[in-house]
């Protein structure tokens, strides 16, 4: 705006910045000129200006303010001033009029520029082409007017005749309406009695879709339980079958297992013979204790009483008491008519035939077993015909049935009178010795054979047997 260009008391057009020669009508405007340009003086406030308000008192008499006016025009009419201060007057006078007038048309020119699209002052050439601008806005103005009114009088015309079509075609749609009104009426009609209809077999489907479900949940529960009663019927016979596979599995390890090798385990150790992990025999490099020998001989006594108990053998002046390190045998004395009875057990108590080396009821008893043995071999080995022992026993021995007439089976080591492949049995007092030691052990393995023989046996009468109750 001219704001800036006032500093220097000279106007530029606000459009090519050049300056501006004020026309002389401007330059000493009245207010009332002034406002008759700007028409809204009051109504707009110019930026950057502040008003400055005066508190005027009020006049009580006018016939004062005339006096005042008089007495100061008469005070002040006649003033006396030298040449330099009056010229001096003068000059300032002329610069503060050209100042004033500037601000003033800056003022003016400001409010004008806000109640425009146009930024004043500007010059007579720009003037004349912001003119032809306008005019030329005006005129395109115009025609866009008379476009629009020509387009509203078209609009207006048709929908006149439309309105008269309308007036016309009037009574004839009305009784087509009236028509179409009935039959669609009648339509609606039978569309709901249709539809009533259609609810009415929704629900007896509905109805009749329940029921099915019941039944059907009625028949999947059914055949649920059966299946389940089923799969537990299965597991059951799954778990007797695996009871009965682990039974009989449990039998053939039985009937494959020889209870008399697991209750009698006759083995060695180095030089003795074992029985029961029982150590029978004892010399100078390996003393063994006789708690454990009698112990020993126990076990044999008891495994001989079994064999005979077993195959039904029947001993020929001969009774075993099995007590375990307390061992006795009994023998029939034909001249006495009496039986004797030996000790099969032997102890370290100092004992008068130590001294003279006499035959002890150990020494006896040892000898018995020997004897014992034979006997049960040949019994086991060839069945008997004996008419006593037909009576005494009502039956036969288990292997009466089973045996072919085959010769004697041989003992792996010879026993006679006392002596066992040549070795002695009796110590007469004396302290175990290797010699006698190992005739135990030869004692021993002719009882391990005479218990497998018997084992076989006893296995192949039990098998006969069964097939015989099965056929």
């Amino acid at each position: 705006m001219a704001s800036d260009s006032s500093q220097s008391h000279v106007l530029k057009c606000q459009n090519c910045h050049l300056p501006l020669q004020i026309d002389s009508s401007l330059e000493n405007l009245s207010p009332s000129q002034q406002n008759l340009l700007l028409n809204t003086r009051g109504d707009y406030v110019i930026r950057g200006h502040k008003t400055v308000h005066y508190d005027i008192p009020p006049i009580k008499n006018v016939e004062d303010i005339r006096l005042k006016d008089q007495n100061a025009k008469i005070v002040d009419s006649y003033v006396y001033l030298d040449k330099e201060e009056a010229q001096m007057e003068n000059d300032e006078d002329t610069t503060k009029t050209l100042s004033t007038q500037i601000n003033t048309l800056t003022n003016m020119f400001n409010i004008l520029s806000l109640k425009s699209t146009i930024d004043y002052p500007i010059c007579q050439d720009c003037y004349k082409v912001i003119i032809s601008k306008l005019k030329n806005d005006y005129d395109n103005a115009v025609k866009e007017r008379d476009t629009y009114t020509g387009f509203l009088n078209k609009l207006e015309r048709e929908e006149s005749n439309k309105r008269t079509d309308h007036r016309d075609n009037g009574k004839d749609g009305s009784e087509k309406l009236h028509v179409e009104k009935e039959k669609l009426l009648q339509q609606l009609i039978e569309l709901e009695k249709e539809d009533e209809m259609l609810d009415n077999e929704i629900l007896s489907l509905q109805k009749e879709l329940q029921i099915r479900k019941v039944q059907e949940n009625e028949r999947l529960s059914h055949e649920n339980l059966k299946q389940l009663q089923k799969l537990e019927f299965d597991k059951e016979i799954q778990i007797l079958q695996s009871q009965y596979n682990f039974a009989l599995n449990n039998l053939d390890i039985l009937r494959k297992t020889n209870i008399y090798n697991e209750t009698f385990k006759i083995s060695h150790d180095g030089a003795f013979g074992t029985i029961n992990k029982l150590r029978l025999g004892s010399y100078s490099d390996y003393p063994v204790s006789w708690k454990e020998i009698n112990a020993a001989i126990g076990q044999v006594i008891l495994l001989l009483a079994t064999i005979t108990t077993r195959c039904k053998c029947k001993l020929t002046g001969y009774r075993l008491q099995p007590m375990g390190s307390f061992s006795k045998i009994l023998k029939f004395d034909d001249n006495l008519q009496d039986w004797s009875i030996f000790e099969a057990y032997n102890d370290d108590n100092f004992k008068v035939s130590k001294l003279f080396r006499k035959e002890t009821s150990f020494d006896k008893a040892l000898e018995c077993i020997l004897d014992i043995i034979q006997q049960v071999a040949l019994s086991v080995t060839k069945p008997t015909n004996d008419p006593d022992n037909q009576s005494n026993h009502n039956s036969t021995s288990v292997f009466d049935s089973n045996l072919d007439n085959t010769d004697n089976q041989a003992l792996p080591y010879v026993m006679f009178r006392g002596k066992i492949n040549g070795l002695p049995v009796k110590l007469f007092s004396g302290e175990p010795n290797l010699q006698w030691t190992t005739a135990m052990k030869f004692l021993l393995t002719n009882v391990k054979w005479l218990l497998a023989f018997s084992s076989s046996k006893l296995t192949t009468a039990q098998v006969h047997n069964d097939g015989g109750n099965t056929t």
